[in-house]
């Protein structure tokens, strides 16, 4: 992903795709809750994949900070996933502010209309 967000805004260019969509709960994941549960932490999008960041943060601020509860899915994966974690024990654990995350204070960002691809133009047209 570094290098597929070196040279453009989203994924895939200019705009948000799919892949872009499907991308973001799993790096939102990543470094509260697969890192340390799957113990895979030895690189985390936090410290290590800048671009991969940077996105992140974007694509937050342009769907709101509310999309995602940390807290709760961290739980799901502690609590529900009981032979890998057979104590039932939850750990603190990085918070969003922590991730670089935008706070709940923060207004989600002006909708930038350029960053959305526009299909539904040409349905119309087509109508």
């Amino acid at each position: 992903c570094e290098e597929a967000l070196a040279g453009s805004r989203f994924l895939c260019g200019s705009r948000v795709s799919e892949a872009d969509v499907r991308l973001l709960p799993t790096v939102v994941r990543f470094d509260g809750v697969y890192a340390p549960f799957f113990r895979c932490g030895r690189f985390q999008v936090r410290s290590d994949y800048p671009r991969l960041q940077r996105w992140c943060g974007e694509m937050l601020r342009l769907t709101g900070p509310g999309l995602f509860d940390l807290d709760d899915a961290r739980r799901g994966y502690y609590k529900d996933l009981f032979p890998l974690n057979p104590g039932g024990i939850v750990p603190a654990g990085p918070s969003p502010a922590d991730l670089g995350w935008p706070s709940g204070g923060e207004a989600v960002a002006e909708r930038d209309e350029s960053a959305f691809a526009r299909k539904r133009v040409a349905v119309e047209a087509a109508e």
